[in-house]
């Protein structure tokens, strides 16, 4: 998987190359992976990874685009029409699963143009499910890796949550008898 556009799939970009673009996300969660696709139809990758397309995938926010470090979302919104996936959404493992958005470039054979391009890696937040009788949808949140950074840290430098991860460990008794003493020596 690369980073960068190749000059054959930024020809396709622009227009001097025929063929097509298409957002692909992979999540990868406790009970599998699922695969789709802003095709509208399924499709398979030169690695024969099949994607699904048409009727499940409704929209693709796009990713945040940021200069310099910067925690970034974007959004997924499914069909969900289908009984499958809304019990796929609903499934507790799926918040935190990781993510990852592609972009694909096709030729006119249907033939992946190089390389898939990683546009986005993070990972799931909570999904939240429409059950609007017009246009049910299940909207998932994908985060960019860097919002955890944002977030305060549950663990606490103690000996009490010390011995949550580590019953027996003795080393944080004697942060409290050596945090006052001066680091010099005066």
């Amino acid at each position: 998987m690369a980073r960068t556009i190749t000059p054959s799939q930024r020809a396709i970009l622009n227009g001097s190359a025929s063929g097509i673009f298409a957002y692909l996300i992979q999540i990868n969660h406790p009970l599998g992976i699922e695969r789709w696709s802003s095709l509208p139809f399924d499709w398979t990758d030169a690695n024969t990874t099949e994607w699904q397309g048409g009727a499940h995938v409704l929209e693709f926010g796009q990713a945040i685009s940021l200069q310099g470090i910067a925690a970034g979302k974007m959004t997924l919104t499914l069909n969900s029409a289908d009984d499958t996936l809304i019990n796929w959404a609903r499934n507790d493992g799926l918040q935190g699963a990781a993510a990852t958005q592609y972009l694909a470039f096709i030729d006119d054979a249907g033939q992946q143009v190089d390389d898939l391009v990683i546009v986005f890696r993070g990972s799931c937040d909570k999904p939240e499910i429409r059950l609007d009788p017009q246009r049910p949808a299940i909207a998932i949140p994908l985060e960019n890796r860097l919002v955890r950074l944002q977030r305060a840290n549950p663990h606490r430098l103690t000996p009490e949550g010390q011995g949550q991860y580590f019953p027996g460990d003795k080393g944080f008794d004697y942060v409290a008898a050596i945090q006052n003493k001066d680091p010099f020596g005066k």
